[in-house]
């Protein structure tokens, strides 16, 4: 990218800023919806809206995020289990994904110098999520800004794709965060059996179930408490009688 992080996030975050704050949208509920690379920036920007812009997000789909996992030293990898299992894959290729790891977190991108690197051995001194995949730090946030709740998370990951251990490890930090708050744990998680994105061309039952709930999630933040199919009658009934 010609911007490296955190260029992206800045972005996303004056749109929702003039989006809810500005124009006055989002009175019915605020959704966001990620995949791959925006994956991770969907769980970065609610984390963001919650912690600096005081925007609740009520629900958040995040398919196949690509996730930096910890390593030593406080740094971070793609380094998992599924990026070596699937070092050859071609969609995405691993070679390219850490590649455009580089490119982001503003590291030098010399192909000479990268085809020395071993799969799996790139590290970066840059968390690409902004602390939105740190336990400690939703806890602060949860706690800083006295909230109630936490948004509904649709996770989708793939058991082909190289991005899957990223995608367990933000499961794993989600179910640990709920824990700690003693809130209900609302991670809806999907396990593919495709690879990166393959769902949506061979899994289509997939995608339609996640968009379900999702739609449902959605309506139930709009009209709130109320029976849906009496609330969806009685405006007919209204625009009948008028």
């Amino acid at each position: 990218p010609e911007f490296p992080s955190p260029a992206a996030t800045q972005d996303c975050m004056l749109a929702l800023e003039h989006l809810v704050l500005h124009m006055g949208l989002g009175r019915g509920g605020v959704h966001i919806f990620g995949i791959s690379a925006g994956g991770l920036l969907a769980v970065e920007l609610t984390f963001n809206s919650l912690s600096t812009l005081g925007i609740d997000v009520d629900s958040l789909v995040v398919s196949e995020p690509k996730v930096l996992l910890p390593a030593e030293d406080g740094k971070w990898t793609l380094d998992s289990p599924s990026l070596r299992r699937y070092a050859h894959s071609r969609l995405p290729p691993v070679t390219w994904l850490e590649w455009s790891t580089k490119a982001y977190t503003g590291m030098e991108t010399d192909v000479e110098h990268e085809q020395t690197l071993q799969i799996g051995k790139l590290t970066t001194n840059v968390d690409i999520a902004g602390g939105s995949t740190t336990v400690s730090n939703w806890i602060d946030v949860f706690h800083k800004n006295n909230l109630s709740r936490l948004p509904k998370i649709f996770l989708i990951t793939g058991k082909g794709d190289p991005l899957r251990g990223g995608g367990l490890y933000l499961k794993d930090v989600f179910s640990q965060v709920y824990e700690d708050l003693k809130l209900p744990n609302i991670v809806s998680h999907a396990d593919t059996s495709s690879g990166h994105g393959g769902y949506l061309l061979f899994e289509p039952g997939v995608y339609h179930n996640v968009m379900t709930q999702w739609y449902d999630e959605i309506q139930k933040t709009f009209f709130g408490d109320l029976d849906l199919n009496e609330t969806i009658m009685s405006t007919r009934d209204v625009g009948d009688t008028y």
